[in-house]
């Protein structure tokens, strides 16, 4: 039989940080997955949600031992078909596997010995996903130093960001949204889940971490306060391109590389479309119609960067170069460079240098 043993919640969350982390099981049921998860844990159920409920309702109703009784009832015909699928997942059946419940009780126990009984060693999380959660929360509470990247809208900030080795927190990938009206990537973590991948970034613990500029809400997910407001105060570096520079950008990113991933000319008009009629009010109708007719004539030919910067260029100086200087105006921060993409790659890089 292999070894099961238990393990920190610190312990588990640096195994995650590890070149080769171990695989990494969440058992709880799927409810509980999508109101919150650890950035690695793979999810598969030991109790499923209709499981579960029946096992909480006869916790109320019966007490502990009834409830712990219907657990094992319930989850002894689908043993083997489990173990076999968090085996077939984890790759083989000699891989150690970091398992997690809740609260790191009898879930995540029965797991571990139905893994070791299969000839899997196991790492049990002491306090399940509930603990490992506190640490990450701690994280946002005691934030390191901040340096913000800023730049208007258009100039490549995440780009920069993400193409750059040093310690940083990738806000718009913790978040699967680009930060603008425009910016949807599909679905959006939870609240909780957003907040355990900024947590898990700044586990690594450096002295000082690169963070984009963002508003307080990036799609659904809300920015920590503590770090918004540690953000505002932080000092700044400012990315600046010329206006022909952010349309060939903004043209590529929005168009363009949709365009390469397979999406159809019709549905990237359709989302671009869709981000222009959130901002209606905003624009203005007649403004919002004119650019609505620029953007329908510019998907004629997907790939002429001239006629897409007749609807980008006045919604980058109209709508969002305002709203930037308001917000940077709004917190003044100290500047401690600023220049192009170049000269803010080789600053960034002998500043924050790991």
């Amino acid at each position: 039989m292999a070894s099961s043993e238990i393990v920190s919640p610190q312990e588990a969350l640096q195994q995650l940080l590890q070149p080769t982390p171990p695989a990494c099981l969440d058992v709880r049921s799927e409810g509980e997955w999508a109101d919150g998860a650890i950035p690695g844990f793979h999810n598969d159920p030991i109790l499923t949600n209709p499981e579960r409920h029946l096992v909480g309702t006869c916790y109320k109703q019966q007490g502990q031992d009834a409830a712990f009784a219907l657990g094992y009832q319930l989850t002894a015909p689908h043993k083997a078909e489990r173990v076999r699928r968090w085996q077939q997942w984890a790759a083989t059946s000699a891989t150690s596997m970091l398992v997690c419940c809740w609260r790191g009780g009898a879930r995540s126990r029965l797991a571990c010995d139905w893994l070791a009984e299969a000839g899997t060693d196991t790492l049990r999380v002491r306090g399940g996903y509930k603990s490992m959660r506190a640490v990450l929360r701690e994280q946002l509470e005691q934030l390191p130093a901040l340096l913000v990247l800023s730049g208007p809208t258009g100039t490549g900030k995440t780009r920069l960001l993400r193409e750059l080795a040093v310690p940083k927190i990738d806000l718009e990938a913790a978040a699967n949204h680009r930060g603008s009206a425009f910016g949807g990537l599909g679905s959006q973590p939870s609240q909780q889940t957003f907040e355990n991948r900024i947590g898990m970034a700044l586990l690594t613990g450096h002295r000082e971490y690169l963070v984009e500029d963002e508003s307080r809400l990036i799609g659904v997910n809300q920015l920590p306060l503590t770090l918004k407001s540690r953000m505002y105060a932080a000092p700044a570096v400012l990315l600046e391109l010329s206006m022909a520079e952010r349309v060939a950008l903004t043209h590529d990113e929005y168009v363009l590389q949709p365009l390469r991933q397979g999406q159809s000319v019709a549905a990237v008009q359709q989302l671009l479309q869709a981000g222009l009629d959130r901002i209606l009010k905003r624009l203005g109708a007649l403004r919002h119609q004119q650019l609505s007719a620029a953007l329908a004539d510019a998907m004629q030919d997907p790939a002429d960067q001239d006629r897409h910067g007749r609807w980008i260029a006045p919604l980058l100086s109209e709508y969002y170069d305002p709203r930037y200087r308001h917000s940077f105006d709004s917190h003044p921060r100290e500047i401690l460079f600023r220049g192009d993409r170049a000269s803010c790659r080789d600053f960034l890089s002998g500043r924050l240098a790991i």
